[in-house]
């Protein structure tokens, strides 16, 4: 959530901090911040639905391609910045911010090859004058993002890096959330729920505020334990959900019992290749326990948690890909699960935990069709 320090480019930060704290100002983009960081997505992108004009608009443009992420309005967001992006050919620090937003929606679908693309365009943008201020944000999401690549000691160097460019509170309140997806991704997620609430203390802003609960929680969920050794390529990959909870690569074992959704996760997508993302997502997930119903940019979040932890466990990043808003295995790999079992009616009684729909639609109804 780089944006909020940063959208719009000419807010002094005074300004910036009582739109922050949702007090809202007499500009719409103002505005459009204070409601934001309130929470009031909707009221957000309405306050900014309006073109303006000069270099207001191509602010209103990149702060409305950043709250329809936070409203999980991915591929306009995606398309509004696509769209924007050849206009910035002479502003840097708008080619940079673009490219950034582009960076943290493909790392946000777990598209790593895209992401680094988009990084590779904010570096080289931010190494013009104009661009220096977004140097900070465009270090950490490349840290963040060797962690997504399973690049640990690349992303803890480049963590520390970044570290001698913080210059003030917001600054540091930026590390913290990157040092927190580092340390997830790196396996420990001990370390990762301090930096998240020493970010929740820091941040004056309620949207940001929780975001970060969100990861807390969802990080307090997550095994601690060092990165497994890759595999070697191809490998034998067995998913075991019937008998136990079982994750092996060529005879070891990887899982632990509370990896059961990332293992049904992997067996849905052993029977399922390339499936939506979106709709994996509904299909694996249970409901949340904040009493809210679903939200599509919360599963959204939760299901970028499991692909990572298994990323994590198989010490493999290209062992899921996300392209184009759809899931597959790397093929690789010999996959096996032992969830097909489930696909002859009347089939092996399942777990208690392991009942839904998919599942039931594979089976068939009982006695065949």
């Amino acid at each position: 959530m780089f944006w909020l320090w940063y959208v719009p480019r000419h807010l002094s930060p005074d300004r910036r901090a009582q739109a922050l704290a949702g007090i809202p100002g007499s500009h719409p983009l103002e505005a459009a911040l204070a409601a934001a960081a309130t929470g009031q997505l909707l009221d957000a992108l309405q306050l900014c639905a309006a073109p303006l004009s000069g270099q207001d608009e191509n602010q209103r443009v990149l702060l409305r391609a950043a709250l329809l992420t936070e409203a999980a309005q991915v591929p306009a967001a995606r398309t509004l910045l696509l769209d924007h992006l050849p206009l910035c050919v002479h502003d840097q620090w708008d080619r940079a911010a673009a490219a950034l937003l582009l960076a943290e929606l493909a790392l946000a679908e777990a598209d790593l090859s895209g992401a680094l693309a988009w990084c590779r365009v904010a570096d080289e943008a931010t190494t013009y004058t104009a661009a220096r201020p977004l140097r900070l944000p465009s270090d950490l999401l490349r840290a963040r993002l060797c962690a997504a690549q399973g690049e640990g000691a690349q992303a803890t160097a480049r963590l520390q890096q970044a570290r001698r460019r913080v210059r003030n509170p917001t600054d540091d309140l930026q590390w913290r959330d990157a040092e927190a997806a580092v340390s997830l991704a790196n396996g420990d997620p001990v370390r990762s729920v301090m930096a998240l609430a020493t970010a929740q203390a820091a941040t004056p802003c309620a949207l940001h505020r929780a975001r970060l609960q969100e990861r807390r929680q969802q990080a307090q969920q997550t095994p601690s334990g060092p990165v497994s050794r890759q595999p070697a390529r191809p490998s034998r990959i067995e998913v075991i959900l019937l008998s136990g909870l079982h994750l092996r690569v060529d005879g070891e074992e990887r899982a632990s019992p509370r990896d059961a959704l990332t293992l049904l996760l992997l067996a849905y997508l052993i029977l399922h290749d390339g499936a939506d993302l979106a709709a994996t997502a509904d299909l694996i997930l249970p409901p949340a326990r904040t009493g809210r119903g679903s939200d599509a940019r919360r599963d959204a979040a939760r299901l970028r948690g499991l692909i990572a932890r298994a990323r994590h466990l198989l010490a493999d990043p290209a062992v899921i890909l996300v392209r184009g808003g759809a899931v597959s295995l790397d093929r690789q790999h010999t996959w096996t699960t032992d969830l097909t079992a489930a696909l002859a009616p009347p089939g092996p009684t399942l777990p208690a935990w392991l009942t839904a729909p998919w599942i039931d639609d594979l089976r068939g109804p009982p006695g065949g069709v």
